[in-house]
């Protein structure tokens, strides 16, 4: 895997194991009344889902350290404008003021630093929209170029 991947999915896992009702399955197939988490990409389908995505900023030249935004966008079923908030909350919970979380053996997010909020709208089927977007200090898994502990 890497280190981006591995990312997200240890991102969905801590998701899973403490928001009720939400699953996080790689292939992307869930079943009704699941909140299914997707990397990357909102699908069409189902209606209430969450959309995770990675992207680098900053990354350290000689340390295997950098600091990303972490895209969290969350949508409800038709008609119900406060679930894509009920869920984003529930998720903040598990992140603002956070450091060391560890996702795999070498992969932490070291510090949640900030989040901002933003409504992106309702769709054609009027399923309301929601994201946040979290500031995250990162600490890598080491590579030849970036070593634990830096490379000077």
């Amino acid at each position: 895997m890497s280190d981006s991947l591995d990312l997200l999915d240890g991102v969905a896992a801590l998701i899973v194991a403490n928001v009720p009702g939400t699953a996080y399955n790689p292939a992307g197939t869930y079943t009704a009344g699941q909140v299914g988490i997707f990397n990357m990409l909102m699908p069409t389908a189902p209606d209430e889902a969450i959309a995770l995505t990675w992207v680098p900023q900053v990354e350290h030249p000689s340390m295997p350290q950098g600091v990303g935004l972490l895209q969290v966008r969350c949508r409800g079923a038709a008609n119900v404008p406060r679930r894509p908030v009920e869920l984003l909350d529930q998720i903040s919970t598990l992140f603002l003021g956070r450091m060391a979380i560890h996702l795999t053996p070498t992969l932490q997010i070291m510090q949640v630093r900030e989040r901002v909020r933003a409504p992106l709208g309702m769709d054609e089927s009027k399923r309301w929209d929601w994201t946040d977007n979290y500031t995250l200090d990162v600490a890598y898994t080491p590579t030849t170029a970036r070593p634990a502990g830096g490379n000077w």
